[in-house]
């Protein structure tokens, strides 16, 4: 399962940048990384251009075995 933080389309550029900095700074604490080693998740820090990416690529695979599987008519 994929945990993400999403924000408005309209965050300026320097926004995005204090929230990435952030949430990278965040997930790299001993607190975070207790966290994630408790819950038996595998830690993976995506900016938003590497996220987007990234969710694209699972859509892109679910939608696949949905039509193999007959499961969607597109």
């Amino acid at each position: 399962m994929v945990q993400g933080v999403l924000g408005p389309k309209d965050l300026s550029p320097a926004q995005v940048s204090f929230w990435v900095d952030a949430i990278r700074r965040a997930t790299e604490s001993e607190e975070w990384q207790s966290f994630v080693t408790r819950q038996n998740w595998r830690p993976m820090f995506l900016g938003p251009d590497e996220m987007k990416q990234y969710i694209e690529q699972e859509y892109d695979a679910t939608r696949s075995l949905m039509k193999e599987l007959r499961l969607s008519k597109k």
